[in-house]
């Protein structure tokens, strides 16, 4: 982005930093001077568009192997078969032949005689029992997960059975594991991503000619009136001789049910956490990683006891 012209602003010991219009005569105004830095000046198609999701792009690290005892098949011929069968396609063609030759038969790892007695209904239930009941092979106290129990109040079996809630049975559910938003907030911004992300908001406007009037544009969160409400109010308490710079970071979550590996049936309630600063159109590629895990929710089922004081729960 260009640069642009300031003029006195309404906050006191600020100015009212106005970019020069691009080419499509769309500009910026930040009401709070000119930031610090405009982390999309460089921007191309490339930085909106979606790529191929190569399995390059995926995070990995060949250097902390998983151990053996976090595996849930007795030998690696078998993984390996498990995870061709879960991860190609359901309808067979040559392209999911030649994955199982070049990427499991090929494999060094992979002997025959390890699949003497196979059976996929058995690996299958061996999978899910293991995901069941060891989500800590997947959910590591190292990367900040911690395990709990939420206790939740039983509903009655029928209308009027409990006099009040305060009467009704509790029960524990277990294997809730969840992050600590503030870590989670702090990895997020320590990632190669958030040099990208809009920390000074500012309004954007389009005019189309000279002599038109500037229409104000609403695209982004980072360029919406409660963000820079937000701004303003955290700017205006005192900052205690600190001479960083005080910023906003909202926070959007989302949750949907969702498998906890790739194969298997073992299911798990995510909740995830987005970083408003982040474009939206960075936002929603799959190459960009911008889902940040904060809890994972075990999924509880509840069984109704027709003409009894009791009620079953079954996670």
């Amino acid at each position: 982005m260009d640069a642009g012209t300031t003029a006195d602003s309404a906050e006191e010991g600020a100015q009212i930093y106005e970019a020069t219009p691009n080419d499509f005569g769309v500009y910026r105004v930040y009401e709070f001077g000119a930031p610090s830095f405009i982390p999309d000046e460089s921007a191309t198609t490339n930085s909106t568009s979606v790529p191929n999701l190569l399995k390059s792009q995926i995070p990995h690290s060949d250097d902390d192997p998983i151990p053996d005892t976090e595996r849930p098949f007795r030998n690696k011929s078998i993984e390996l078969l498990m995870s061709w069968f879960y991860g190609t396609s359901k309808v067979k063609s040559f392209g999911t032949l030649n994955t199982l030759v070049q990427n499991v038969i090929l494999d060094p790892d992979f002997k025959p005689e390890d699949c003497v007695g196979f059976s996929t209904e058995k690996e299958a239930r061996t999978l899910d029992d293991f995901k069941t009941s060891n989500p800590r092979s997947v959910l590591c106290p190292d990367d900040g997960w911690i395990e709990t129990s939420v206790p939740v109040r039983l509903p009655p079996p029928k209308c009027g059975s409990w006099v009040s809630e305060d009467k009704a049975p509790i029960y524990n559910v277990h294997g809730l594991f969840y992050r600590r938003p503030l870590k989670v907030i702090k990895a997020a911004l320590l990632e190669k991503s958030a040099e990208r992300f809009h920390f000074t908001p500012f309004k954007e406007y389009w005019k189309p000619s000279e002599d038109a009037q500037p229409e104000r544009i609403f695209s982004e969160i980072y360029n919406s009136d409660a963000f820079l409400k937000e701004h303003a109010s955290i700017r205006s308490q005192p900052q205690d001789g600190c001479a960083l710079e005080a910023i906003i970071a909202p926070i959007l979550l989302y949750s949907d049910s969702t498998h906890l590996a790739s194969f298997g049936n073992s299911l798990l309630w995510p909740i995830y956490l987005y970083l408003g600063n982040q474009s939206k159109y960075e936002r929603g590629k799959p190459s960009a990683f911008a889902a940040h895990h904060l809890a994972y929710i075990p999924k509880v089922l509840f069984y109704f006891v027709a003409r009894k004081s009791t009620c079953l729960i079954h996670p």
